[in-house]
């Protein structure tokens, strides 16, 4: 969830862990992979009881596949981001429906909801407060209706995107499987 401050070359994320031996320091570094843009795109999220949000979407294809795992935030590199104007993460996810397809973990990227913030300050101040982050504060609650909307509107930008990488990596893998066995048989006749 540091990834933008710790990639930035002019920030420094030191981390100090106090042991029995003393303390352990380390920098916190991170360099997003190399890649493809795939897309990018703006829209306002609208509703009734956060007004517009507008959203920079940009999704890219790394060259690497990089590590995804839907359960572990800690060890996932895949997905987008999505940050508030200061650049805090509020969610890191490929959205709900695609988390768990392992063939699009190459796809990393940001959503940029300028206004989020305030936003959703301003709906748990309000009479009827409502939380759209999940209580562990590890991304939007997907049972919340105003994440949901959200996602749908950022899924009618990536769903498409989504799709092909989906089909591009089946066909890789196809040809990959074709060539092994092309491979055994060459060898089997050896």
């Amino acid at each position: 969830m540091l990834r933008l401050i710790s990639a930035d070359p002019f920030m420094h994320v030191v981390i100090r862990r106090y042991r029995s031996e003393g303390c352990l320091e380390n920098e916190l570094t991170y360099d997003f992979p190399l890649g493809t843009v795939l897309a990018r795109c703006d829209d306002v999220f609208r509703h009734d009881r956060l007004g517009e949000i507008p959203m920079a979407i940009l999704v890219a294809r790394s060259d690497e596949r990089m590590t995804s795992d839907p359960y572990s935030y800690e060890r996932r590199e895949s997905g987008l981001l999505f940050v508030d104007d200061n650049d805090a993460v509020l969610d890191l996810t490929l959205l709900p429906d695609y988390d768990k397809n392992p063939l699009l973990s190459r796809i990393y990227g940001i959503v940029k909801l300028t206004g989020a913030r305030t936003a959703l300050e301003k709906l748990l101040e309000d009479r009827r407060p409502e939380a759209v982050l999940s209580e562990t504060r590890d991304g939007f609650d997907v049972r919340n209706e105003i994440a949901r909307a959200l996602f749908a509107v950022v899924e009618k930008h990536v769903k498409r995107i989504y799709i092909e990488e989906d089909k591009r990596e089946r066909k890789g893998a196809d040809i990959a499987l074709r060539n092994s066995i092309s491979d055994s048989r060459t060898l089997s006749r050896s």
